[in-house]
């Protein structure tokens, strides 16, 4: 099998949910950094082609002549309506030349043959896992945002935002400050804060965010969780 690679206007279920999951924020007009992926493989870079091996430098280094780049895992049914796989691959931040971007894609692929992985999907092998390579932000602030409550409390856009790169929100290595934004009554806007004890975002980033994401929501077409940062 010759490995495929594609740019971030592909949402080809075979490079996996995060690139697909990518690829339609694009379309919608989400500003996402820069990125392409890697079809969903079993196979580590070492038993690529070198055709391969070369495809995957040249376009990592297009990715990192513009900063560090973040190495992600883009699995087959990750991210989906069924199964989130959440927390169980692996994902590399802070690469900084090719020859780590293909390391880390290593790793990356080898974490579908870990135990948590398989064990989630109750299958009898390596889960195939697709790449994202994508250049990282350099974050002041990061985090995650809902279109819909998850906890279904009422209709607010929730946002959890972390000082620096969100990993520290997702691994659980820092409590997030929590907002809850609402759309008023006369058409404006209208944020409550909750947690933390020194302000990360302020009333106006927090509602400036709340827009954005009710916006993509309402191309979409349905609600959206969001990283951002």
């Amino acid at each position: 099998m010759t490995l495929r690679f594609a740019d971030s206007l592909s949402t080809d279920g075979r490079f996996g949910g995060k690139a697909a999951g990518l690829a339609q924020l694009v379309a919608l007009g989400a500003r996402v950094p820069p990125f392409f992926a890697v079809e969903a493989t079993t196979q580590l870079p070492d038993a690529w082609s070198e055709e391969e091996r070369r495809e995957f430098l040249r376009r990592a280094a297009g990715i990192l002549s513009r900063g560090r780049a973040a190495v992600r895992s883009s699995a087959v049914g990750e991210d989906g309506h069924a199964r989130s796989f959440a927390g169980l691959f692996e994902t590399v931040l802070g690469v900084t030349d090719a020859e780590g971007a293909l390391a880390a894609a290593a790793r990356c692929i080898a974490s579908g043959s870990g135990v948590r992985a398989t064990s989630y999907d109750g299958a009898n092998g390596a889960i195939p896992v697709g790449l994202v390579c994508q250049l990282q932000i350099e974050a002041r602030t990061a985090g995650v945002c809902f279109t819909r409550d998850p906890s279904g409390r009422d209709g607010a856009i929730v946002i959890e935002a972390v000082s620096g790169l969100g990993d520290r929100l997702v691994s659980g290595a820092a409590d997030p400050e929590r907002w809850r934004v609402y759309r008023t009554g006369f058409g404006g806007w209208e944020a409550r804060r909750e947690g933390a004890s020194k302000p990360t975002l302020s009333t106006e980033q927090a509602i400036s965010a709340a827009q954005e994401a009710a916006e993509l929501a309402a191309r979409h077409g349905r609600p959206l969780d969001l990283e951002w940062a």
